[in-house]
């Protein structure tokens, strides 16, 4: 056999080996797909109706899981509110109200959780949603009625219970209306909120910061999928996905020491006034850092415990009632004496007097046919500004607004009078409109300086007594008079800090305006407050007597009503101390009388908590920074 004859040979043996090959290769294929059709074939013989049921029964569902809210923290780090884990038990069914197994379902739910009635377990088993065809029909569930319901969950068709987050807090009625509270979202925002992606049934901020700063507490949505077949039997859980996730924190500028003896020094005062016959039923007062714009502490009695709308604010309606307005914010009150340094300043500054302006006080001083009487009847003698502002002589005040019109009554110089007053006030941060303050709470209301055109409105501006600002704006402009003349924006919340601690947002000190009065004029007032306290003869000496600490103040009395010294607003701003001023404060309260009786016990142990305990801490915590 030759060459050319032997590869044809072994090129034949290739084709047959190869030809045996792919005949075993496709005897498999064969057998696997004949034992394919045989086991589809079984499949569908065995198995096809449940199948079919399966693909046209059953159905996913999505149950939004709400996100943990932020946490709240004072200064110090101390928490305030929080979200505690709470067990809710949700519908996802198609059952109608009039099917005899809804009812039957209705009644087993009501004997598990008797607090709510049939018809309420009704109503929201089959209230219109806006995403989902699930409903949120209790949230409180307790271990008991958790562990019973789920073993005999086949007597709960489409009923499943999901964790969820619950707010708590956690010191009573400590800064509630700083805090605010969260209720359900009102019906005329609906839409809106739905635009946003909140569910029907999701509970929003509604006051103070929770409200304020709703979009960084919220946090995102979880989103849980669950198969039921169609008798509401859950098939399968797939889990959450997306995962809710937290809110971002809040870090107040609240410090809860101060904030707490605040609130028991209003609620004290207000009691022991009512056991001596005065109407006062409310007080507020506000200490804020006068460089920086920190709120130390804000309070308005009476007060309201934010945790009555995690329980059901029924049964404290009566309460809420008369608590539910954070004054300090809200309140328009006559300043009385303490808008004397203001027309001082404004008087001062446009060269209507000097330091050294003087009168000799009768008591009374005579206009256009008017008489006005100073407070002491029988005058306060000679009395330059700063003795003015200490005795808080009203006389002295009433002829520099005399000559600030140019001893005229005419409708030219006192409307020159009155808006060169509402430009200082502004300028300070009283009855600033729309913007007020500045402060980061809702519902701030805006002062006002009111005006009839009469020679009187001129006497009554100089005194306080013809206009209404809020203790937020007096403490702002205290500040301003402190710091030398910078109106610093108010601040609440110090930082805003995410899940993961990193801090998304740090509130600096803001500078809203510098005054337009000059640092000599502005010593001349701070001297003259100085002497409210310093001088015997001044209207605080009384109330800081012994006191370890310096203070420039100013109280005021605005007359309200035909009851002499009864229902008086009885008003007091100060800082201390004085040389390098950490706190100033506004106190306010009305049918205070005189203010021995209200604002002196007040703003006294405002101060006197402060420099106890905060400048204490805050000195060793700069220490401690610089090591």
């Amino acid at each position: 056999m030759n060459q050319f004859e032997r590869d044809d040979k072994e090129q034949s043996d290739v084709r047959e080996f190869s030809i045996s090959r792919l005949n075993v290769l496709f005897v498999i294929v064969f057998l696997i797909l004949v034992s394919l059709v045989i086991r589809l074939g079984f499949l569908q013989l065995t198995k096809g109706a449940t199948y079919r049921s399966l693909a046209t029964d059953s159905h996913l569902d999505q149950m939004p899981i709400p996100a943990p809210r932020g946490f709240i923290y004072d200064r110090n780090h101390q928490l305030l509110v929080s979200d505690n884990p709470s067990f809710t038990l949700m519908y996802s069914g198609t059952l109608g109200k009039d099917e005899p197994q809804f009812k039957t379902l209705v009644n087993r739910i009501h004997n598990v959780i008797p607090e709510i009635s049939e018809d309420e377990i009704g109503k929201r088993m089959t209230a219109n949603p806006w995403l989902s065809v699930t409903h949120r029909v209790y949230t409180g569930l307790n271990e008991k009625q958790v562990s019973f319901i789920r073993e005999h969950q086949n007597d709960f068709p489409g009923c499943n219970i999901i964790e969820e987050p619950q707010r708590n807090y956690l010191n009573g009625d400590l800064a509630g209306h700083v805090i605010g509270y969260l209720n359900s979202i009102p019906g005329d925002k609906a839409s809106s909120y739905e635009q946003q992606g909140y569910q029907k049934d999701d509970k929003v901020g509604m006051a103070g910061v929770e409200m304020q700063y709703e979009s960084y507490l919220r946090g995102k949505d979880g989103r849980l999928t669950v198969q039921v077949d169609s008798n509401n039997h859950l098939v399968h859980n797939f889990g959450m996905d997306p995962a809710p996730v937290k809110g971002d924190d809040l870090i107040l500028n609240i410090d809860s020491g101060l904030q707490q003896a605040m609130q028991a020094i209003l609620q004290q005062s207000v009691l022991d006034l009512q056991k001596k016959g005065k109407p006062a039923k409310t007080a507020t007062a506000v200490a804020m850092n006068p460089s920086t714009g920190e709120i130390y502490a804000m309070a308005s009695y009476p007060y309201f415990n934010p945790q009555w709308f995690v329980e059901g604010i029924g049964k404290h309606m009566q309460q809420w009632y008369v608590s539910q307005n954070n004054w300090a914010i809200q309140g328009l009150y006559p300043p009385g004496s303490t808008e004397k340094p203001l027309t001082a300043m404004a008087a001062l500054q446009d060269g209507v007097i000097t330091k050294n302006t003087s009168i000799d006080d009768s008591g009374e001083f005579v206009w256009d046919g008017g008489h006005f009487h100073d407070w002491v009847l029988s005058g306060h003698g000679k009395v330059d500004v700063e003795r003015a502002l200490a005795v808080s002589c009203d006389t002295f005040f009433y002829n520099v607004n005399y000559w600030f019109a140019g001893e005229s009554d005419g409708p030219k110089a006192h409307s020159h009078v009155m808006d060169r007053l509402r430009y200082y006030q502004q300028a300070f941060g009283l009855g600033v409109p729309k913007t007020g303050t500045g402060i980061d709470l809702p519902y701030e209301a805006s002062g006002f300086l009111s005006d009839g055109g009469n020679p009187g409105d001129l006497m009554f501006a100089a005194i306080g007594q013809d206009e209404e600002f809020t203790p937020i704006s007096l403490a702002q402009y205290t500040s301003a008079i402190a710091n030398g003349g910078k109106r610093m924006e108010p601040h609440i919340v110090k930082q805003i800090v995410d899940a993961n601690g990193h801090v998304v947002k740090e509130f600096q000190p803001n500078v809203l305006n510098t005054v337009p009065v000059s640092p000599e004029n502005l010593k001349i007032v701070q001297e003259g407050m100085q002497r409210v306290v310093t001088d015997p003869d001044g209207t605080a000496h009384y109330i800081f007597l012994g006191a370890p600490y310096t203070v420039a103040g100013k109280t005021g009395t605005a007359e309200v009503g035909t009851v002499p010294n009864n229902n008086d607003t009885s008003v007091f701003i100060g800082y201390a101390p004085v040389d390098h001023p950490q706190i100033a404060i506004s106190v306010v309260v009305p049918a205070g009388g005189h203010s021995s009786d209200s604002i002196g016990p007040i703003s006294r142990g405002i101060f006197d908590y402060y420099f106890q305990h905060m400048a204490n801490q805050q000195t060793a915590a700069a220490v401690q920074g610089k090591q």
